[in-house]
């Protein structure tokens, strides 16, 4: 992994932690938030038009049931990696060792996949207006590319190591 990549990756994780306990977590446990908290969640869905966290827009607390499916998967599954990948990438370490590049390919490959149909849900919709589409999908793109990215340097990786015939742990 070339030093850019790593730098970017470890900001996009250690972004991340904070926006899916603060805001994504929010579609399925937003009761159980503080009022300020719960507020900037408010604030995010109306201020971006946002039809899948807006609660004024069906979203959030009302959403369905495919979006909750991938909130449970971010906060069980991702939400651990992501503090994984923070330590291994701010001290570099295992980064190439299979457990991380296996767990990143997992994990890329994964995400990118939920992304995709949450981005074209934003693109096909008759609800938004077309420059506020755009922002959507600017905003979500780093979590559809990024993730794209670590799973493909993963699989290359994993590829050239097995080409080699080293043995990585």
């Amino acid at each position: 992994m070339n030093e850019s990549l790593r730098v970017v990756l470890l900001l996009f994780f250690a972004s991340h932690i904070p926006i899916t306990l603060l805001v994504d977590m929010q579609a399925i446990f937003g009761s159980y938030y503080p009022t300020p908290i719960r507020e900037f969640f408010l604030w995010y869905g109306d201020s971006f038009n946002d039809p899948l966290m807006a609660p004024s827009k069906g979203g959030g607390d009302q959403n369905k049931a495919w979006l909750h499916s991938f909130i449970w998967s971010e906060t069980i599954f991702q939400l651990p990696f992501f503090f994984y990948a923070v330590h291994a990438l701010y001290y570099r370490e295992a980064l190439k060792s299979v457990k991380f590049l296996v767990s990143s390919l997992i994990y890329g490959t994964h995400t990118a996949t939920t992304v995709l149909p949450i981005i074209a849900t934003f693109l096909a919709s008759g609800e938004i207006a077309e420059r506020e589409r755009y922002v959507l999908v600017s905003v979500y793109s780093p979590y559809l590319l990024l993730p794209a990215a670590l799973a493909a340097n993963s699989a290359r990786e994993l590829l050239s190591s097995q080409g080699t015939g080293k043995k990585k742990n």
